[in-house]
């Protein structure tokens, strides 16, 4: 991740953390520490690019076609990699497999 990357994620954080943090809460059955563990676990183990297709489709709710613009890739690369970016999700939280099988 270039600087550039670097300060676009620090502004992401910063600016979707009380939003990540509900959803954390949520998907952990109430457990702050949990929700905690999720969004930093789920923040780290992801690429920027991961996160952002899983951001940009489920939390904008954005289609892939316009995911795919925003990224500068093709509608397949938005498949692709959001179906990676779940089973990596799946694999580092396994408690979220119901939840994330739900979304897909």
């Amino acid at each position: 991740m270039d600087a550039v990357d670097e300060q676009g994620f620090r502004e992401f954080v910063a600016a979707r953390s009380p939003a990540l943090m509900r959803l954390g809460f949520l998907l952990t059955g109430g457990d702050q520490h949990a929700a905690e563990d999720l969004v930093q676990t789920a923040l780290a183990r992801l690429t920027a690019r991961q996160r952002a297709v899983l951001v940009l489709r489920y939390f904008e709710d954005l289609p892939e076609k316009e995911i795919a613009q925003v990224l500068g890739c093709s509608v397949g690369t938005v498949r692709s990699t959001a179906h990676r970016s779940l089973a990596r999700l799946r694999e580092i939280a396994p408690e979220l497999a119901q939840v994330l099988e739900v979304t897909a």
